[in-house]
C-alpha cells in the first residue's frame, strides 16, 4: 500500500512490518498443500497395508511350509490353485502400481513418485526418502517384466512358449517391505518437523509417528482359515475311523450298522 507524504507532518509515525498479502497468500497455500500431502501419505500407507495383506496371505498359504498346502490341496485344489495364482498376479500387480511414474497420458498416478514430486515442490524431500526410493525402484525392476508381459498385458511370445518372468529371491521382497515401510516414516517425519517449525503441537501429530506395518493379523484371516481346515481335517478323520465327535467334544462310537 502506498501513501502521499506530507510536506510537514505534524509529527513522526512508526510503521511496523507487516507481511503483505501476497506473502500471506502464498504461507496459507504451502500450508494447504502439506496437509494434501499429509493425506496422501495417510492413504499411501492404507496401500502398502493392503500390499503387505496380500504378501501375507499368499506367504502363508502357499510358501510357509509343505503341510499347509497339502492341507488346502485336501480340501479343493483346484479353487486354492487358482486363489494361489490370482494372488501372485494381484501382488505384482500392487507393487507396480505403487511404483509408477508420477505422470502418464497427462494424469497423474497415485505412486511413490507422485508423492516426491509434491515433497519436493514442497522442500521436504529428504536424502532418506530418496534413498529409500531408490530401493523400491530397484524392486520394481524385479516384477516389471511380469506385470508388463503376462498381467498388464498378455505378450504373445512369452504366453505360447511359457516363458516365467519377475522370479526374485525371498531376500529381495524383505527388503520391498523394510524400504517401504522406511520410507513412509522418513516421509512421515519429513511432516512432522514442518508442522512443529509451525508451532504445531506432537498430540495433533500422531499419524505422523513410524508405522510398524511388519506383521498385520486380523481375525477370519489365513490363519484362521488354515486352522478351520485343520479342524475339519481332524473331524474327517475321527468320523472315517468311526468315531463322531458330539458338540460337547466327547467321542461316540459310529453305528456300523446302519
Amino acid at each position: 500500500m502506498s501513501a502521499t507524504p506530507s510536506p510537514k507532518p505534524a509529527a513522526p509515525i512508526a510503521v511496523r512490518p507487516m507481511s503483505s498479502p501476497p506473502a500471506f497468500a502464498g504461507e496459507m497455500n504451502n500450508c494447504q498443500e502439506i496437509d494434501g500431502i499429509r493425506e496422501f501419505l495417510k492413504k499411501f500407507r492404507e496401500e502398502c497395508i493392503e500390499l503387505r495383506i496380500t504378501y501375507q496371505t499368499f506367504h502363508i498359504l502357499f510358501e510357509r511350509d509343505d503341510g499347509t498346502v497339502q492341507l488346502l490341496h485336501e480340501a479343493a485344489a483346484q479353487f486354492f490353485d487358482f486363489i494361489g495364482r490370482a494372488l501372485q498376479e494381484y501382488y505384482i500387480l500392487q507393487v507396480c502400481r505403487l511404483t509408477d511414474p508420477a505422470r502418464q497420458g497427462g494424469f497423474t498416478n497415485f505412486t511413490h513418485k507422485r508423492l516426491n514430486q509434491l515433497l519436493c515442490e514442497n522442500n521436504l524431500l529428504t536424502s532418506e526418502i530418496k534413498n529409500f526410493s531408490k530401493g523400491l525402484d530397484r524392486y520394481r525392476e524385479l516384477v516389471l517384466p511380469a506385470r508388463n508381459k503376462l498381467i498388464g498385458h498378455r505378450d504373445e511370445k512369452t504366453v505360447r512358449n511359457l516363458i516365467s518372468l519377475g522370479a526374485h529371491e525371498q531376500k529381495d521382497i524383505d527388503e520391498l517391505f523394510k524400504n517401504l515401510n522406511k520410507y513412509c516414516d522418513s516421509v512421515a517425519e519429513s511432516l512432522r518437523i514442518s508442522y512443529k517449525n509451525r508451532g504445531v503441537e506432537d498430540a495433533k501429530l500422531q499419524d505422523l509417528q513410524p508405522l510398524d506395518m511388519s506383521w498385520i493379523p486380523g481375525p477370519g484371516d489365513e490363519q484362521d482359515l488354515i486352522k478351520k481346515l485343520e479342524e475339519h481335517r481332524g473331524w474327517t478323520q475321527q468320523y472315517n475311523a468311526g468315531e463322531i465327535p458330539s458338540y460337547t467334544g466327547r467321542t461316540q462310537k459310529k453305528n456300523t450298522d446302519e
